[in-house]
This record gives C-alpha cells, sequence and structure tokens, in this order.
C-alpha cells in the first residue's frame, strides 16, 4: 500500500502542475527528501503519519490510521 500525506500544501496543488507541488511523504524512507521514514506502525492495527519534510517533530501522530480486521 502507497501511503502519502501531502505537507503544507492541497490535492488540487499536487494535480495541477509541478511549479507549485506541495512535499509528498511517502512509506517507502528511500524516497522522502532526507531518507526520513513518515509513517510508523504504533501498534496493534495503528499507523502514524509525520507530515512535515526534515522529520518534523517525530511524534507520528500528524495522522493516526487505526483499522480493524474482521473475517466475514
Amino acid at each position: 500500500m502507497l501511503l502519502r500525506p501531502l505537507a503544507n500544501g492541497t490535492l488540487e496543488q499536487m494535480l495541477d502542475d509541478a511549479a507549485d507541488d506541495p512535499d509528498v511523504c511517502l512509506n517507502f524512507s528511500a524516497a522522502n527528501p532526507l531518507g526520513l521514514d513518515h509513517v510508523k506502525s504504533l501498534g496493534l492495527n495503528q499507523i502514524g503519519f509525520e507530515d512535515l519534510s526534515g522529520g518534523g517533530d517525530l511524534d507520528y501522530n500528524d495522522a493516526v490510521l487505526k483499522f480493524s480486521i474482521q473475517v466475514v
């Protein structure tokens, strides 16, 4: 799964042209500026995001995704 929060911008800016593109934080650290992680597992079924380039405050709570898995 490729998760990409946008930092300091909007989806519209990302899609219109390259001149004003916001920073994109990828869950693949080698693709990020400075090779920093922007997505981190926070425990069972929970993923946290760091949204600022350069690592920000590295608290990974800028956006948190919690999910549950059910067998149907």
